[in-house]
């Protein structure tokens, strides 16, 4: 629509009377920050529109004309709210008259030179998105989230930089699917979208319409797009394990080097600019090795030393917890008949069993089973303290 946000409503404040400097005693740095800008940007848009006059003016000097282009302000209107005087000062000129002499001041000889476009930030992703007229403001979000999960961008300095695999993504997608990739067919299809909700066109004629299309398209993909999985490039590299060749693949993650053997040999070359795993002096309660913190995308965690053998994991806060990895003897596991241990997923505790990875059976947790493990590592908390101190 070319108005996306007719639909929502602008946040604005309820009282106009009431100026950031009425209620700044009782609001924070930020708070206060964030109220004025609103409280401002609300008054300029009950103003008049500012007025210019363009003005471009020649300066001669012995044989040479020097230009200057710029405007003077003839009427502030809404930037006397929301401007305060500074915002691109430096394309106002100040008065000047035809025939007036002028002064030299400073004679500065400089060289430009033709600057790529600015990488995007957030706003200025949005601000493009809503021009081109692709999505709505309820997606945007979605939209910025999901190109940074699939790691297509990451944030450097608040900008978006394309990755490896985000230019890979984009070059393919555009060479065997350009029509869709067209910014063109995008806005056209979010204006069909519109059409339906508003009753003027058929949702399956307009289904219909573009999946002959894509689905003949994915066809053609699918026998020509070149897999990049297929064609691992030898890196020069000798497998420290089994002697095999290390070649470079690619992941969701980017580009690494992995043994030419796998899966016979599970051989990963560790990122260097990556810190090394730490220890913890805890060990792992399925296989008996070293537990170490790693990190992941979503920051660092606790893992087994065994890994890809063992694949147990836990985040940081499941460290303190007294019940995790204790063995109950009381409850079997429904696979084998071996004892099971506690553990904690996403969605809480469960038992899984101690034969883990061998066994991999899974039961819930007994009502009251937690509460009496907490207390009684609680109770065996002060009698160590008490032995510490004889």
């Amino acid at each position: 629509k070319k108005g996306a946000q007719d639909a929502h409503e602008a946040i604005r404040p309820t009282d106009v009377f009431l100026t950031p400097e009425k209620v700044k005693p009782w609001l924070g740095r930020d708070q206060f920050r964030l109220y004025k800008l609103i409280w401002h940007q609300f008054v300029a848009s009950q103003m008049k529109p500012a007025r210019f006059e363009v003005v471009t003016a020649d300066i001669e000097a012995a044989d040479a004309v020097f230009r200057a282009s710029g405007k003077r302000l003839l009427f502030d209107g809404h930037l006397r709210a929301s401007w305060g005087g500074e915002k691109d000062s430096s394309s106002l000129l100040p008065p000047l008259s035809e025939g007036e002499p002028l002064d030299l001041v400073e004679l500065a000889a400089s060289q430009h030179f033709t600057q790529p476009p600015p990488r995007y930030t957030e706003a200025t992703l949005v601000k493009t998105l809503e021009k081109e007229g692709i999505g709505r403001p309820s997606t945007y979000a979605a939209i910025i989230s999901t190109i940074q999960q699939r790691g297509y961008v990451k944030l450097e300095e608040k900008k978006f930089v394309p990755t490896e695999l985000g230019e890979l993504v984009t070059k393919k997608l555009v060479e065997h699917f350009p029509d869709i990739l067209d910014v063109s067919f995008t806005r056209g299809m979010e204006e069909r979208l519109d059409l339906i909700e508003e009753g003027e066109a058929r949702w399956l004629d307009v289904v219909r319409d573009f999946y002959e299309r894509f689905s003949r398209a994915l066809e053609k993909a699918a026998a020509e797009m070149a897999s990049e999985r297929g064609k691992p490039a030898e890196s020069g590299e000798k497998c420290p394990e089994c002697g095999a060749p290390l070649v470079e693949r690619i992941s969701r993650y980017g580009r690494f080097l992995a043994c030419s053997a796998y899966p016979k040999c599970k051989y990963v070359k560790r990122d260097e600019s990556r810190p090394a795993p730490q220890a913890t002096g805890e060990k792992c309660p399925e296989c008996g090795g070293e537990l170490v913190v790693r990190r992941g995308r979503r920051g660092p965690f606790i893992a087994c030393s065994n890994y890809p053998d063992c694949k147990y994991t836990r985040d940081i806060a499941g460290a303190s917890d007294p019940v995790l990895g204790k063995t109950v003897e009381e409850v079997r596991c429904p696979k084998c008949g071996a004892p099971m241990v506690v553990r904690r997923s996403r969605r809480g505790y469960f038992l899984g069993c101690s034969a883990y990875p061998k066994c991999k059976g899974t039961a819930k947790v007994p009502p009251g089973l937690i509460e009496r493990l907490k207390a009684e590592a609680a109770a065996e908390s002060p009698a160590e303290g008490e032995g510490s101190g004889d």
